[in-house]
């Protein structure tokens, strides 16, 4: 297959499933998402999507070889912390596993609890 030029994603992996690179970073054709059949490039050595404004990964890039070098830098993923990422498709594999089986949500709530002797500036700290 040759590069592609503007054709999607998807397209490129239906018909050159074979791709061992998969280089569009920096924009070049504008990814905001992945496509599910991402993880059919059974022969993915290295893919480079850095600079792009993906949000979110699909499930199926685990299916990815272990082995592939994935680059997602400079770009705002929100569903996969970038040091599970880092770890490549096995690891975001097990990541989505353990979020499915734990039935984990994400949250932008905590809960603080200050420690510490009277009159040391715990309550200051909370009005601050």
């Amino acid at each position: 297959c040759n590069r592609p030029t503007s054709a999607s994603i998807d397209a490129v992996i239906e018909h050159c499933p074979d791709f061992e690179e998969l280089h569009a970073q920096n924009g070049w054709v504008g990814l905001t998402s992945l496509p599910d059949n991402i993880g059919n490039l059974s022969k993915l050595k290295h893919l480079n999507l850095g600079n792009n404004s993906i949000t979110t990964l699909p499930l199926s890039i685990g299916n990815l070889p272990k082995d592939c070098y994935l680059n997602f830098n400079g770009n705002p993923i929100k569903n996969v912390p970038f040091s599970t990422i880092e770890k490549g498709p096995a690891a975001i594999k097990r990541f989505f596993e353990l979020k499915e089986k734990d039935g984990a949500a994400e949250s932008n709530q905590f809960k603080m609890v200050l420690l510490g002797t009277g009159e040391a500036g715990k309550t200051s700290l909370l009005n601050a």
